[in-house]
């Protein structure tokens, strides 16, 4: 599944990897990626969430809030998320408003879905 934004959605053994397509900082691409992630929990309903980072540029705070909602929809269903390929850019960001610490950030795909899939 891919949405007209270019976010994209695929599934690789037990974990939903979802590729965020464009950056997250104008209320239009916000609400996309929002209606977007309302779409892959109606279809996958994944307890393992991988953000991939890897074509996002900037990220605004309704961005930032965006990540945070698709954390806590994780917690309430007693799932697991993680975001790998952040920027250097996006990686100071996310450790200046502490983000570091509530999200599990992992500096490749690769990694994140080795550490996603021996959670339970």
């Amino acid at each position: 599944m891919s949405s007209p934004n270019q976010h994209s959605v695929e599934t690789i053994d037990d974990v939903v990897v979802v590729t965020i397509g464009e950056d997250l900082n104008n209320p239009r691409s916000n609400m996309a990626f929002n209606d977007f992630l309302k779409e892959v929990y109606r279809e996958h309903n994944p307890r393992k969430l991988l953000l991939s980072f890897e074509k996002v540029v900037f990220i605004d705070s309704s961005g930032i809030k965006e990540i945070i909602l698709a954390h806590r929809h994780q917690q309430n269903v007693k799932g697991q998320l993680a975001c790998a390929q952040l920027s250097t850019a996006l990686l100071d960001l996310f450790k200046m408003v502490r983000l570091d610490k509530v999200f599990k950030i992992f500096p490749s795909r690769g990694e994140a879905l080795e550490a996603l899939r021996e959670m339970p």
